[in-house]
């Protein structure tokens, strides 16, 4: 077994405790009882579970929310690029979390972003963002799509 597959499998079986968890939770709001509110670190490992799920074919099995997953494109070859928010942004969108290839991570208030669709120029090496409403609670989250211009123009 190679360390990538030691990887993997690492993580498909905290998913599968993830979604046994959720199944458990899901057991207990239908039969009445009471659940703690999550903490904001709680809703956001809950939004990229249930996106990853989404993604891999599972959306809305178990009457589960919808979960906002957002095309977002970065825009290359012009004179700078561009990080576009293809279907625009959820309502309630305070700010977005750009996630960056390098493990680091940069907080923008939507009011600095331009345009319809909104438009972040020069994001940098981003991987993945994140939108929270204004009590910092996770909302929405996207994969960066890449998206080349100008191939092949004089």
């Amino acid at each position: 077994m190679t360390r990538e597959d030691s990887s993997l499998w690492t993580i498909l079986d905290k998913i599968a405790e993830i979604e046994e968890r959720q199944v458990a939770v899901l057991d207990a709001l239908a039969s009445g009882q009471q659940q703690p509110a999550m903490n904001a670190g709680q809703r956001e490992i809950e939004l990229r579970f249930r996106a990853l799920r989404n993604m891999l074919g599972n959306f809305g099995r178990r009457g589960e929310p919808d979960v906002a997953l957002l095309p977002v494109e970065l825009h290359t070859g012009y004179d700078h690029d561009r990080l576009v928010f293809a279907a625009g942004l959820p309502k309630g969108a305070h700010a977005v979390t750009r996630f960056y290839r390098d493990g680091t991570q940069e907080k923008t208030d939507v009011d600095s972003l331009v345009g319809c669709p909104p438009v972040l120029d020069n994001p940098g090496d981003v991987v993945a963002v994140q939108v929270t409403d204004v009590k910092g609670n996770p909302i929405a989250f996207g994969l960066i799509r890449r998206v080349q211009h100008g191939i092949g123009k004089a």
